[in-house]
């Protein structure tokens, strides 16, 4: 009678913010498994914390005393890098230098509410806005953006109505 191998389905490549980590969750699997690699913390369950760039191996023992080895790399996003940036009448458009290990996208004015399109409106212009690129969970603050107040017309006549503009930060 042959027994089976443990089966443990991982990722090869795992992103992990600065200075953050993630949790390793195996708890679904009823083997015993050891995770070593340059931080791995045992939280019990087959939980694990995983918290430094790096090569890790997991090591999975089933019942009947078979194992089976996994490794997986776990590398930093990267900060995302601005190609251009455009600013329209009620928008910002946010163009990065594109990084195909950028699993998801998202775009925000607060660092609160994300929104996949890189086109963000802007509620009123004369007010400097924050770009912030959320790429996985990962929050930047990329830019931020000076926006003037323009009107869609002045009318130098003299007649006291729209006859100056000036620039209003």
């Amino acid at each position: 009678v042959a027994n089976p191998l443990p089966a443990v389905d991982l990722e090869e490549l795992y992103y992990i913010c600065n200075d953050d980590s993630f949790q390793l969750d195996l708890s679904a699997y009823d083997y015993t498994i050891q995770v070593t690699g340059p931080n791995a913390v045992a939280l019990g369950g087959n939980i694990f914390n995983i918290s430094a760039t790096g090569t890790y191996t997991v090591v999975a023992t089933n019942n009947f005393g078979c194992t089976s080895t996994y490794t997986f790399e776990v590398s930093l996003f990267h900060e995302p890098v601005i190609s251009e940036i455009i600013v329209g009448l009620n928008t910002i458009t946010v163009k990065l230098v594109r990084n195909d290990s950028y699993p998801n996208v998202q775009y925000s004015l607060d660092g609160v509410n994300f929104q996949n399109s890189n086109i963000l409106t802007i509620p009123q212009r004369g007010i400097n806005y924050d770009i912030y690129v959320k790429i996985g969970e990962c929050i930047y603050l990329i830019y931020t953006v000076e926006t003037i107040e323009i009107p869609t017309f002045f009318s130098p006549n003299n007649d006291g109505f729209n006859d100056v503009w000036k620039i209003r930060p």
